[in-house]
């Protein structure tokens, strides 16, 4: 079997790994932006409690 798999990266090649980096939807001042209903972008100081809360109530705007 491992001659199998070897043969198979010499032929096909070595699997590739993709990593993806996302940052704290609750932290991040953009997604605060765009789940609150405000119409001009500031970044206010909040709580995180309220930051989850606006994200988790709108999950869209996490996305």
């Amino acid at each position: 079997m491992q001659s199998e798999i070897w043969s198979l990266i010499n032929h096909i090649g070595g699997p590739t790994w993709y990593v993806t980096i996302a940052p704290c939807d609750f932290k991040h001042p953009i997604c605060i932006y765009f789940a609150d209903d405000k119409e001009e972008f500031s970044v206010p100081l909040r709580a995180p409690s309220v930051c989850f809360s606006l994200v988790g109530n709108n999950p869209v705007a996490a996305a």
